[in-house]
């Protein structure tokens, strides 16, 4: 089994993601990036058919040739194509007819007839989505498996590889955004990819091994560039890598250039793709559209600092609150520092900014969407520490209180994560909306519903719908049904990371940091 981590947790994230999984759009910016993808499929262009129903211009403007685009990047549009038109060929079957499948939230009147429970007549439209909603469960997978391998490239050890990569995937709002239509799953991979080929460059990871450092920093770089025209906040993670690739380029400084050139390329077809829509480099179209603005605040201003507290604390959005298990890292953060002081503090640099700069953000909170979204993509950097620490306390040391006490972590943040998964999260906050705005309270006002205890879906989410489709028909309540679930979640966890455990316990000691044991497993896995 250690000898193939990669294929057991790419099994374990497609299982249990699957599980968890809505089985349609319930986001209107994700309905508007599905839109796009349509567009493309039946080969008529980056252009929006149609306004989302009952939400006239929401996430799309006017372009000067007066036809409809989306304002969000084209990445996650043009990759859902192929999806698109494989679901569309098994539709023609007409398989979902008289079959109960979830409703998508902006087709149809979805929505209200879904909360209404109002039957469906046109089941097309939803059945396209239920099929392509497989997507972002396997970018969500991949995402994992890449992790895997930054983890196994830093730390040379599978066993804290796939402990860590376990916490990654099931104990932090990964595993809920694999059940949705937004774009982080996919963005997370080019992310973790553009990183994986950087440290996959540094000698004090690959030892004396030789590998063609310009190959691997364009190919850094184009990922980096797929992950902009995914989604815009990568941008905030480009001045980080480029310092990265600029210190690994060592004095051969035109190496740099390769990583610049790759990264530079989607720079400049976005802008293309900007300046063909709305005549400006750099208008992605928020400056023409009256629901998605871009407005900041700076810390001068007493707002920002309620936007990081709520960033981080609040009750709606708190990255603390919501994916507690980062607090590990930040725990154990020591035991990468003292290994490799220099990426320690790229890393802490570069997860500083993007909080700040996320604060900065009006929007901070993301809309309706589970805890701080913004925040997605330093997750997995969060994490990176507690792989050290695990190498050291767990694998070398043998330490049992260290396993026990990472089991509880996992099972518990795992527990969590479950619990936001049963419940179904968008039609909570429509219904606090609908409540509250029958009792003459805007509690969009200061942003009380992402601030306020008393709307937080933290301690009641439970009691609304129910989200995932294959959970549907269980005669269970909510509460019961992820009481259960939790258990085989726990039980398939405990199983798993034990048996790996006893696996590295029946070896004798061996040297993890010699380089040539890096190259020797690297070839095997």
């Amino acid at each position: 089994m250690l000898r193939r981590p990669g294929l057991l947790l790419f099994m374990l994230c497609i299982f249990f993601y699957t599980i968890i999984q809505y089985g349609g759009i319930r986001a209107p910016d994700a309905e508007v990036v599905f839109r796009v993808g349509e567009n493309l499929a039946d080969g008529n262009g980056f252009g929006v058919t149609s306004n989302l129903e009952n939400w006239k211009d929401f996430g799309v403007a006017y372009g000067k040739d007066s036809v409809l685009y989306s304002v969000y990047p084209p990445g996650e549009s043009v990759a859902l194509v192929p999806f698109i038109l494989t679901a569309r060929w098994i539709n023609q079957t007409g398989w979902y007819e008289n079959i109960s499948i979830p409703l998508s939230h902006y087709v149809n009147d979805g929505f209200r007839k879904t909360f209404y429970r109002k039957p469906e007549t046109n089941l097309e439209p939803h059945a396209l989505r239920f099929l392509c909603s497989a997507f972002n469960i396997l970018a969500a997978s991949f995402g994992v498996l890449i992790f895997y391998g930054i983890l196994f490239v830093t730390t040379h050890s599978r066993l804290a590889s796939l402990f860590v990569s376990l916490l990654y995937a099931f104990g932090t709002i990964v595993w809920n955004y694999a059940g949705t239509f937004f774009s982080e799953p996919l963005t997370l991979v080019w992310v973790l990819s553009s990183f994986y080929f950087l440290v996959r460059s540094d000698p004090q990871f690959i030892g004396s091994r030789r590998i063609s450092i310009s190959n691997h920093l364009s190919i850094s770089g184009i990922l980096l560039g797929l992950a902009l025209v995914t989604h815009t906040n990568s941008m905030m993670l480009a001045p980080f890598f480029a310092f990265y690739a600029w210190r690994l380029s060592g004095k051969k400084r035109m190496t740099f250039l390769w990583f610049a050139a790759g990264f530079l390329i989607f720079v400049l077809l976005l802008g293309y793709y900007n300046l063909f829509r709305f005549g400006n480099f750099l208008e992605t179209g928020r400056g023409l559209s009256a629901h998605n603005p871009v407005d900041f605040v700076f810390p001068t201003s007493l707002l920002y600092w309620k936007n990081l507290f709520g960033l981080l604390v609040g009750y709606g959005k708190g990255l603390f609150l919501f994916c507690p298990s980062v607090l590990a890292g930040i725990l154990t953060w020591n035991s990468l520092h003292k290994k490799h002081p220099s990426l320690s503090m790229a890393l802490l640099a570069m997860i500083g900014l993007v909080t700040l700069m996320a604060a900065s953000y009006q929007y901070w909170h993301a809309g309706f969407c589970l805890g701080p979204r913004y925040l997605m993509t330093i997750i997995p950097f969060m994490l990176i520490p507690v792989a050290f620490w695990v190498k050291e306390n767990i694998e070398i040391n043998r330490n049992g209180i260290a396993m026990k006490l990472y089991i509880g972590v996992l099972c518990l943040a795992a527990a969590q994560q479950l619990y936001f998964g049963i419940g179904e999260l968008f039609s909570f906050y429509h219904v606090q909306k609908w409540t509250y705005i029958a009792k003459g309270v805007d509690i969009f006002l200061n942003d009380r519903i992402y601030m306020n205890w008393k709307f937080s879906p933290l301690h009641q989410l439970l009691t609304f719908d129910r989200g995932p489709f294959i959970l549907q028909s269980i005669p269970l309540s909510n509460q019961v049904l992820w009481v259960c679930v939790s258990l085989l979640t726990t039980m398939t966890l405990v199983v798993t990371t034990f048996f790996c455990y006893k696996k590295v316990f029946s070896k004798p000691l061996q040297n993890k940091n010699a380089p040539s044991t890096v190259v020797n497993e690297a070839s095997d896995n």
